[in-house]
């Protein structure tokens, strides 16, 4: 994707001029919170909903765990896809419309009795999971950067961690509550 040199009029100049600090840093803070956030839909975090919803809804933890090992297959077709889509739209129509997908899933689930609905929403909540926002949170931040790059993607890679160790915290947090 070629970009031109921003121009005085040009969003990224003008948004440069106006804040006090580099802007690449906000777009750091707002890429790493969807590398946070995406682990709602991670292995880590069903592994603690498999006991309970095999209790409750009477299904096997392997018709479970299933979902997901189903839909990392598929996410290897939906790559490709992500990255046309990144090249044509950009990072920004990318992140949005993955994050808003996951969002909307994540609630919807609430609502699954059958399997096949588990597996339709807990795998799109998977493919969004595997592909748009990891590539479309590292491209965005990466066209922000030249010198700190590594550092900046750094970054992403701390937050992604910190909603891997957190998010299956905050599963058993929530469930407890009930």
């Amino acid at each position: 994707m070629n970009q031109s040199p921003p121009t005085p009029t040009d969003p990224r100049s003008v948004l440069a001029q106006r804040t006090p600090f580099f802007y690449g840093w906000a777009v750091v803070l707002a890429a790493g919170s969807t590398m946070f956030v995406r682990n709602a839909a991670a292995t880590l975090t069903i592994a603690v909903f498999v006991f309970p919803m095999s209790e409750d809804l009477g299904w096997s933890r392997t018709l479970i765990v299933g979902a997901a090992a189903a839909a990392g297959v598929v996410s290897m077709f939906v790559s490709p896809l992500a990255g046309w889509i990144l090249q044509r739209y950009g990072a920004r129509v990318l992140m949005a419309s993955s994050v808003f997908i996951l969002g909307a899933v994540i609630l919807s689930l609430r609502w699954t009795t059958n399997p096949i609905s588990f597996y339709v929403l807990f795998g799109a909540g998977r493919l969004m999971f595997q592909a748009p926002l990891q590539i479309g949170a590292s491209t965005a931040v990466a066209q922000w950067f030249v010198r700190m790059r590594g550092r900046s993607s750094s970054m992403l890679g701390v937050s992604h961690s910190l909603g891997m160790g957190l998010f299956p915290l905050f599963a058993q947090l929530f469930m407890n509550a009930n």
